[in-house]
């Protein structure tokens, strides 16, 4: 009587379910970081004080950076979904660039910056993260 001898896939498993945990991963984590950078311009940037203390968002009166960070925040959501990752990758940069000159700027005496310029910062770098690894 033969015993049936275990198959090679069954001795060593393959990691391909790990690999496509660690996909999905990176997909959510582009999605989120997308997400932020849409949300992150509506909340408090800036806190300034002087007798009374301030807060206040990216998007006044629908002018300047705030506006342009939350337009390639929805340009990175169809990025992530149509799977272009290099443009992603493009425009992370831009987003990054713009949040770091607006926090060095920020950074004064009377003023420092508010937990929504924190938020596009993640939001900035989770996309760049997701199309670095989805390159």
């Amino acid at each position: 009587m033969e015993t049936a001898d275990p198959s090679e896939s069954e001795l060593n498993p393959t990691n391909e379910s790990s690999n496509d945990s660690t996909g999905d991963l990176e997909l959510k984590l582009g999605y989120l970081g997308s997400i932020l950078l849409v949300v992150g311009p509506f909340l408090p940037v800036m806190t300034v004080c002087l007798f009374v203390c301030v807060e206040t968002d990216y998007i006044a009166d629908w002018d300047g950076d705030g506006v342009i960070v939350m337009i390639l925040g929805l340009i990175s959501l169809g990025l992530m979904r149509f799977e272009r990752y290099r443009i992603l990758g493009l425009i992370s940069a831009i987003n990054l660039l713009i949040i770091i000159d607006f926090l060095s700027d920020a950074n004064t005496i009377i003023s420092e910056p508010a937990y929504g310029a924190y938020v596009i910062l993640v939001g900035a770098l989770l996309t760049a993260y997701a199309s670095y690894k989805k390159w």
